[in-house]
């Protein structure tokens, strides 16, 4: 099975730069396409405007989407995403660097597959793909899992 790409939906220069620079670290296989608002994020995934060649821009398996963004917030955009036909299996994964119970509740109702607070470091992020990967198969979407080329 080919590693499932990740759509990352970020508008943080630097939260994007710190997963780029762990993902080459921890040699992560799947292509990680990154996106800075919501009209971005539900473009690449309908396959539209800029990110209509699916060759360059394939289908993720697996979405992250940053709750707090300016425009459309990522609960807008998971809800979108709930009520788009081909979309609404996909695996939302929410964070946020708040980790608030009433985000985790509402994340939960609009039908996200998780809900994980923001990594800040290296350690913390490496720890965080490990737990996503249990959530993805906790919540059966092993098709997203995360691979690592340990060589």
């Amino acid at each position: 099975m080919l590693p499932a790409p990740i759509l990352y939906v970020e508008n943080c220069p630097d939260d994007i730069e710190l997963a780029r620079l762990i993902f080459r670290q921890l040699k992560v296989a799947n292509p990680l396409h990154i996106v800075r608002n919501g009209d971005e994020a539900m473009d690449y995934l309908l396959g539209r405007g800029q990110f209509g060649d699916r060759e360059k821009c394939p289908f993720p398996g697996i979405v992250w989407l940053d709750i707090s963004m300016p425009g459309q917030d990522g609960f807008q955009i998971l809800e979108t995403i709930r009520e788009t036909d081909g979309l609404r299996d996909l695996p939302v994964f929410m964070f946020s660097n708040f980790n608030e119970p009433e985000d985790h509740e509402r994340a939960k109702q609009l039908g996200a597959t998780g809900f994980i607070a923001k990594a800040a470091s290296y350690k913390s992020f490496a720890s965080w793909l490990e737990d996503l990967n249990a959530r993805l198969h906790a919540a059966d979407h092993p098709e997203a899992a995360i691979f690592f080329n340990r060589e």
